[in-house]
Formats: C-alpha cells, sequence, structure tokens
C-alpha cells in the first residue's frame, strides 16, 4: 500500500502560488531585461516601462494562479503522475523503475514560507523531468521515501529475489545507520572561500557582465559607445595608474565572488552516508540535497592548490553516472581534512586498504617538451610588449618567463603518475593545482590506446579509459606501460561481475 494522501490527485500548499508567482516573474524580468536597461540609460523610457510592468505584472498573477490549480500529482499503478497546463493539459507519467534519484530543494522562498520542492531525476532525459515546488517537509519526506522504496521493490521483482516484507521498517532501519562523513563550519568555509581560484571567479564575474552588456549593446548602443569612448581616453590619460587600479579591482572582485560562490553553494554543508547512498545537503538561498546511490558513482576526484596544500585539506568531487544524453554532473565535497579523508575513502571503497600496486608509470619527460614549446610563443608576445618599453626590460622578461616556462612544464609533467592495482586505478597530475582520480576497475566501460607519427616514432603513447561519468586521458605514457594497462584494463572490465550501474 502506498503512503495514505498520495493516492488520489493533490494540489501542492496553498503557499505553493507564492513560489510558482516568484518563478514566473523571474523568467518575464529576464525577458525584459533588455528595456530595463534601456530605461536606466534613457529615463523618458520608464513612464512607458511603468504601466507594460503593471500590465505584464496583472497577467502573471492571472496566469499563476490558474496554473497552481491545474497542477496535481498522485500515485498510481505503479507510476507517478504528474497532470499539468493552463491552455493545453499535460499527463506525464513515471514508472517507479525509471527513477534514479529523489532530491529535496529549498530556495530562499521556500525557506520563508517554511516549504520544500521534490526533484526527481529519470533514466532517459536530458534534464530534470519533474518538478514539485511547494510541498510540507514532511510531505515531501514522505514523498521521497515512498517514490524510493518503491522503486527498489520494483528493481527486486524484475531480479526474482525476495521482496521485503516491511518496506517501511527497512527504510527506519536504513536511517539508524547513517554514517558522518564530512560537515564544515562557518570558519572552515571562508578559509575555502579564500583559498579558492581566485583568477578563475575574476574571469567568470567579467565574462558574466560582458555577456550581459553585449546582450543588450544594440539597444543602449549609442550610449554605450560614447560612454566606452570617453572611459577609453581617460584609460590612455592614466596608463599605469589605470593598470594598477584594474589590477587591484580585478582582485577584489575575485575574492569576493569567491567568497559569495563558496558561501552560497556549501553552506552548512553535510555528507552523510545512509544506507547504500551517499546524501549531501548545502546551501545558504537555496537549500541542495543531492542523494547518490554508491552504485551510481562512477569515480571520486581530488583537489588542492597549494594554499590548501598547506593549511592541510582538499576538495572532493564525486562522479556520478547519468543517462547519454544528460550533462555529467559531479556533486563536490569543497574541504576534507585528513581524517574526514579518511573516512570518506573507507566508506566509499573500503576494499580499496587490500588492494595491491600492479603497476606504476608515468608520462614521458618528451611531454615538458610539447609544453615548453606551445607556452613559448605566449613569451614571445609578452617579451615583445615589454621590449616596445625597453629592449633591456624585454631581454630580461625574456629570459625570466623562459625559465619559469622550462620549470613550470618540467614540474608539471614530473607530476603525472598512474598507479595501477588490481582493483583500483589511481590517476595523479597537476603542480600548482593538483588532480587525483581514484576509480574502481570494474566501472571502466571502455579503455583506448592512440599514437600520432610522432608519439609512435618516439614509442609513446595516450591513454584514455572512459566511464559512464565522463573520460580521464594519460598522455605521452612509455608504449609498453600503455600496452600493458590497457590490456590489464579490458580483462578486468570483461570480467568484472559487478554492475557500473
Amino acid at each position: 500500500m502506498f503512503n495514505k494522501g498520495f493516492e488520489e490527485p493533490r494540489r501542492q500548499e496553498m503557499l505553493g502560488v507564492l513560489i510558482m508567482l516568484a518563478d514566473n516573474i523571474r523568467k518575464i524580468v529576464r525577458i525584459l531585461f533588455g528595456f530595463i536597461a534601456l530605461a536606466v540609460v534613457q529615463p523618458q523610457v520608464m513612464a512607458y516601462l511603468k504601466w507594460v510592468a503593471l500590465g505584464v505584472l496583472i497577467l502573471v498573477i492571472a496566469f499563476t494562479i490558474i496554473q497552481f490549480r491545474k497542477f496535481v500529482f498522485y500515485v498510481a499503478d505503479g507510476e507517478l503522475i504528474l497532470e499539468k497546463g493552463v491552455f493545453i493539459k499535460d499527463r506525464l507519467a513515471i514508472p517507479f523503475d525509471r527513477i534514479q534519484t529523489v532530491n529535496i530543494n529549498q530556495n530562499l522562498i521556500q525557506q520563508l514560507v517554511q516549504l520544500s520542492g521534490v526533484k526527481i531525476d529519470t533514466a532517459g532525459s536530458g534534464k530534470e523531468e519533474l518538478e514539485i515546488k511547494a510541498l510540507s517537509k514532511a510531505d515531501a519526506e514522505a514523498l521521497k521515501e515512498l517514490l524510493q522504496s518503491e522503486r527498489e521493490k520494483t528493481l527486486i521483482e524484475e531480479d526474482g529475489s525476495p521482496i521485503l516484507d516491511d518496506p517501511a521498517s527497512d527504510q527506519k532501519e536504513i536511517k539508524n545507520k547513517r554514517k558522518p562523513l564530512v560537515a564544515i563550519s562557518f570558519k572552515q568555509l571562508l578559509i575555502v572561500g579564500i583559498t579558492e581560484n581566485h583568477i578563475r571567479s575574476g574571469l567568470l564575474s567579467f565574462a558574466l557582465l560582458w555577456g550581459y552588456g553585449s546582450q543588450y549593446a544594440e539597444l543602449i548602443g549609442e550610449e554605450i559607445e560614447s560612454r566606452s569612448v570617453e572611459i577609453g581616453k581617460e584609460v590612455i590619460q592614466a596608463g599605469w595608474q589605470a593598470l594598477m587600479f584594474f589590477i587591484i579591482t580585478f582582485l577584489i572582485v575575485s575574492v569576493l565572488t569567491s567568497l559569495a560562490r563558496v558561501l552560497l553553494q556549501f553552506f552548512n554543508l553535510e555528507a552523510v552516508l545512509e544506507g547504500n547512498k551517499l546524501w549531501v545537503k548545502s546551501g545558504l538561498l537555496k537549500r541542495v540535497e543531492n542523494t547518490i546511490p554508491l552504485t551510481k558513482i562512477q569515480f571520486i576526484e581530488w583537489h588542492d592548490n597549494l594554499l590548501r596544500r598547506m593549511l592541510g585539506f582538499q576538495s572532493l568531487k564525486v562522479f556520478q553516472s547519468k543517462s547519454e544524453d544528460r550533462t555529467k554532473k559531479s556533486v563536490e565535497i569543497p574541504a576534507c581534512f585528513p581524517e574526514q579523508e579518511e573516512v570518506v575513502m573507507s566508506s566509499l571503497y573500503p576494499e580499496m586498504s587490500d588492494d595491491s600496486l600492479v603497476l606504476k608509470t608515468s608520462s614521458n619527460i618528451h611531454f615538458a617538451r610539447v609544453l615548453i614549446m606551445a607556452y613559448t610563443i605566449p613569451v614571445l608576445v609578452l617579451s615583445g610588449i615589454f621590449a616596445s618599453t625597453s629592449i633591456y626590460l624585454g631581454l630580461a622578461s625574456f629570459v625570466l618567463l623562459t625559465i619559469l616556462n622550462v620549470y613550470l612544464s618540467s614540474s608539471f609533467v614530473k607530476a603525472i603518475s598512474l598507479d595501477l592495482g588490481k582493483q583500483f586505478l589511481v590517476y595523479k597530475r597537476g603542480f600548482l593545482f593538483r588532480k587525483k582520480t581514484v576509480l574502481p576497475l570494474f566501472k571502466g566501460q571502455t579503455v583506448s590506446i592512440r599514437q600520432s607519427p610522432f608519439t609512435k616514432r618516439r614509442k609513446l603513447a595516450h591513454l584514455t579509459f572512459s566511464t559512464a561519468s565522463g573520460n580521464r586521458s594519460v598522455r605521452y605514457l612509455p608504449i609498453e606501460d600503455a600496452q600493458k594497462v590497457y590490456n590489464y584494463l579490458l580483462v578486468q572490465i570483461e570480467r568484472a561481475e559487478k554492475s557500473w550501474m
């Protein structure tokens, strides 16, 4: 029997109207953003925009009320059914065995009205196929538990295994076996934000601002062009002062962007192993809960940088399998200290403690020569810029940049290593920003060797191993080692009795 209350068609909580209204207004504002930008630089447009906004708001409110009343959901005949549509009625039926994960999320408005959203991730779809945005916390948890237990029951029936007499009691037993893995305090979160890749954050910020500006440049083109010319003249006149101002502004924006992203995404993060699932919940304005069955985890990756190594922690990304037409997705835990790393590894991969090494190899030094040659062009360009000011400055910059190029390229290649065990593959790379991929061999789907005429002449090869969550490649391996890894992985993939899903 299903949980009482889900057999008959039912609507969301009444305050769900506010959540749907906010979502619709956000979509409309995004569409009208160009007119808003035009009104900022052309005040006479504001008078017309007020009346347009009022009319649109009335229509959106009416549309949202109808949309809310037309939205119903229920469970019947082994399916979760959703009916919606204002002008055209849609009926979406999702069989329990197609459900992959069920997550409970809360954005800022949902938190204020004390409601939760339920997102159902299904097999064979390019996006989240179903979302119920306004349920009480108790109903959201009950629906999640129902869908997960019914999915597991359906899979057991198809497999021919005995069915549990009381799935509800089994769920309670699983909940009692919760094992905390990682919890991040506010102080630790600030440290994470400070140790982020600020250059990447700054570039993303400016790219976002540039994207919005260029998107509506045609609407406010004359105004932007005139002001850009004035600013450009002032920058040219300011010279080095303008350059220093830009660098300082870039650094401030980068650090603030890093801190904001970390706080918004990972606030009050908690990672727990619950039964056979990894449960990760975090977020400030939007509380996101990710539930990943351990069978769906394809591989994990550890990331760090110089600052994080000094402070003794690294971040973790968990890569899960997705349908072939779906964007690959990872769940990130931004900070794991040594004791937490040990708990995570022993919980996710307990067999790794008994794994023995079969082969250890690394990239050939020829890879460093390739990198040095590739980065020689930027070195020459930068040296030429400095040489335009002073020939001696140009020569000095060329020497220093060449030494730096050789050092970084050689260090990067020396940091690459591939450890092949009987059950696991560990791939390490990176010098300033290090990565370590841990892959159970039975999760591999294919492995390939690639050689160009140049690598073939030097008896080198590129090795690529593929999983349901993406590929990883090791470049410029000695051909003998690449062939051994290739043959061993193929044998292990074909012999594997465990399912990769």
